[in-house]
């Protein structure tokens, strides 16, 4: 339940985002290496969400889970780290 609720608010502030970079650049994609990171992260945790849905029941779909949470806690980090290194047009 609250991969599918974190996945949501993920989904919505892309869809922000989205909305924000078109409406001050003109355009919603630029490639920028923060939207492809942000793409990315978004899409493991759809993924993610879709296996936690479709693992058996059991001792073992809780570690699983768990294990690939913290990967996609890892894949924020990296989001984050990214705005760091890569020149981009993001800033904080």
């Amino acid at each position: 339940v609250y991969l599918a609720a974190g996945f949501v608010f993920i989904t919505f502030a892309l869809a922000i985002g989205f909305y924000q970079a078109a409406k001050l650049w003109g355009s919603a994609w630029s490639w920028d290496p923060k939207e492809l990171s942000s793409v990315v992260v978004w899409l493991y945790y759809g993924g993610l969400n879709l296996v936690s849905w479709r693992l058996p029941r059991g001792e073992r779909k809780g570690f699983i889970i768990a294990l690939l949470s913290v990967v996609g806690i890892v894949l924020l980090g990296l989001n984050y780290l990214v705005q760091l290194i890569f020149p981009s047009l993001h800033r904080f």
